[in-house]
């Protein structure tokens, strides 16, 4: 009788531990990727006057809704327990990375990979800094006090050891009363000078309008020039003092009060309805007065809202910006517009949603923040959920133009579109229970042009053949012209092109009540004259392009170009996540251009990719850029898919 023996072998990973001095940690790595089925803990505990400031320097892991898979979590204290979690990260994050402080001198931090897709990992520098305890950051509450003074920490002015602390980050939230808006009155700064460039590059104060550091920014402030006092537009204002390494004092005092809103009655909360209601600036169509911060929140119970600009009088674009005068319309999610400043997160990637709230997700990944200024009329902003803020800035310059004035009501669930492109998103009503409903969409393009669509977000119940929820797109004007698709399900559809200057699209959302509240899309239509799928302009605050056919094989000779844009005021930024196509270099490339914005604009080459490349995140240095692909007929392989999004103009420093 033979005998067989079994010997297992595994791999031992250390990973976790106690730390209490500054240190940098990182994910344990097999060659260029983590291990699998890792559960890392490390327990930081600073001195008790301190809190701990983690900054990561690289983190790339495996996506998934609500970082379900692999992620690093961070909490305040020394317990997992999700009422203390400051953050939970995934996905891969090329620009923007996160930065954590804690609210005490304790943490936990919890890396976790399960057994199957690994990816770079991270990197996370781990230093002991003042806290709120300190006097850097907090909530600044003036529900009961008609004002209250705020002024640089004492880490920022004062030598310990013979040196300033540095690398400071410390953000105040500032509360009031609903119905009044805050006012900041700056009485010194004293900080590094602004670049030549009149940005602030070093040490700055950044103060933006709402809650958190995604609100509108007001503006950043260095140098010793004392700005004029301002208000916002709501009862709340994101306050921000962040500082370099170098060994300088970091001063500055200011008051924060609150008060009425300067712009009357108008500035309130209004109900769109079936009926178009108007909204226009103060007192249009006289010039509006200097120095307003006016916000309009237009809400729906039953579906979207849409805006429709009539008349458009507003600043002008400068170099491509509107960073003057100007209207700023973007996507509110009004439950938690209060609360976002102190409420958990999951980031993924440059998703964020809220822990265990599936609707705001959704509503995060679809979500738009516009800039229109000029006389140009923009094109019909329909929300991603059922609010839209609109906020209308003036500077301290006296006015030549005239203001605005717009039409709002809610959104029509069935739609006609005959611009050269254009954005479709789910209509957001109300479901009813044991309801099903349809809505159908009609594109019409110039003649002799094709239409291809980009999916941005895509999210309904899956079904056998789609049968409960589905997206039907149809090459024609009618319900009887041939079926291009007819998708369901949560991943990202393929593009789908045209072969005329027509598409018929009909959305049907499933009767049954929860499926139905996790139905929504957002994609985006071009249209080309250079052949099917072959280039078009594309406009959103984020999305999809991908190449002709893309995943099949495209054999064709061919010379196309996307013009993609991101709204005014952003930069764009590009990643390719797939890339696969040749045979060689000479006749199949993909180029990238900046693209200046305005009535002259310009292009200038940035970069040329091959089939075997692995392109690099691309930030441009404008709101635009041109994506051309040449191929050839001997062209192979799957081609490409780029992402692109609306990123910050000058990117965080923390």
């Amino acid at each position: 009788m033979r005998k067989h023996v079994c010997i297992i072998f595994r791999l031992l990973v250390e990973c976790g531990g106690r730390i209490t001095s500054a240190t940098t940690i990182r994910s344990p790595m097999n060659d260029d990727t983590y291990f699998h089925n890792l559960n890392c803990t490390w327990i930081v505990e600073a001195p008790s006057n301190q809190v701990i400031d983690i900054k990561f320097q690289n983190l790339t892991f495996e996506g998934g809704n609500k970082c379900a898979f692999d992620f690093i979590a961070i909490y305040d204290g020394l317990a997992i327990n999700d009422t203390q979690l400051l953050g939970r990260f995934c996905g891969s994050f090329a620009y923007q990375l996160p930065r954590v402080k804690t609210r005490t001198s304790r943490a936990l931090i919890q890396f976790h990979s399960d057994w199957s897709i690994s990816h770079g990992g991270f990197t996370a520098a781990i230093r002991f800094t003042p806290g709120e305890q300190q006097g850097c950051g907090g909530v600044v509450n003036l529900t009961s006090v008609s004002q209250q003074q705020l002024r640089a920490p004492d880490a920022a002015l004062n030598p310990v050891n013979g040196r300033i602390e540095g690398d400071l980050d410390c953000q105040w939230t500032v509360l009031t009363r609903p119905g009044k808006v805050i006012r900041l009155q700056f009485t010194q700064i004293d900080m590094e000078a602004p670049s030549t460039d009149g940005s602030c590059s070093g040490d700055f104060i950044e103060v933006r309008d709402g809650a958190g550091a995604s609100a509108s920014l007001i503006g950043s402030y260095c140098g010793t020039s004392v700005a004029p006092a301002f208000s916002g537009s709501t009862n709340i204002m994101w306050i921000r003092l962040s500082t370099t390494t170098s060994n300088r004092r970091a001063n500055f005092v200011a008051t924060l009060s609150h008060t009425d809103t300067v712009c009357g009655s108008a500035s309130s909360n209004l109900e769109a309805t079936g009926q178009m209601q108007v909204l226009s600036s103060p007192g249009y169509p006289e010039r509006p007065a200097t120095n307003l911060r006016c916000r309009w929140l237009i809400s729906s119970n039953q579906s979207a809202v849409n805006v429709h600009f009539q008349q458009l009088d507003v600043g002008s674009i400068t170099n491509g910006q509107c960073s003057g005068d100007r209207i700023e319309v973007e996507d509110v999610i009004q439950e938690f517009q209060g609360n976002e400043a102190l409420s958990n997160l999951v980031l993924n990637g440059e998703r964020v949603s809220m822990l265990d709230q599936h609707r705001v997700i959704i509503q995060r990944e679809m979500g738009q923040r516009l800039t229109f200024c000029g006389t140009r009329l923009p094109h019909d902003v329909i929300s991603s959920g059922r609010s839209l803020a609109v906020t209308f800035i003036t500077g301290d310059q006296p006015l030549l133009s005239r203001g605005f004035q717009l039409e709002y009501s809610m959104a029509s669930c069935n739609r006609s579109y005959d611009g050269i492109q254009g954005r479709v998103v789910s209509s957001q009503w109300r479901a009813v229970p044991g309801q099903v409903d349809v809505c159908q969409f009609r594109i019409e393009a110039p003649e002799n042009t094709t239409i291809s669509l980009y999916f941005s977000f895509f999210g309904m119940r899956a079904s056998n053949n789609c049968s409960s929820s589905s997206l039907e797109v149809r090459d024609g004007s009618s319900s009887d012209a041939p079926l291009l698709a007819n998708v369901c399900g949560y991943a990202l559809p393929a593009s789908i092109h045209s072969s005329s200057n027509h598409l018929w699209l009909k959305s049907r959302r499933s009767a049954h009540f929860v499926w139905s509240r996790l139905f929504r899309y957002d994609l985006t239509y071009t249209t080309s004259n250079q052949g099917s799928g072959c280039g078009g302009a594309v406009f959103n605050t984020r999305g999809t392009v991908t190449s002709w056919r893309f995943p099949g094989n495209s054999s064709r000779a061919s010379d196309c170009r996307w013009e993609i844009t991101v709204p005014q005021g952003w930069l764009i930024a590009i990643e390719f996540t797939s890339f696969l196509f040749g045979p060689d270099c000479t006749s199949n490339y993909v180029e990238i251009f900046d693209v200046q914005s305005g009535e002259n604009a310009q292009e200038a080459w940035r970069a040329r990719y091959c089939g075997n490349d692995e392109p690099a995140v691309y930030i441009g240095t404008t709101n635009g850029a041109t994506v051309r692909y040449v191929t050839s007929a001997n062209n192979t392989g799957p081609g490409w898919r780029l992402s692109f999004t609306a990123v910050s103009p000058v990117p965080a420093v923390a």
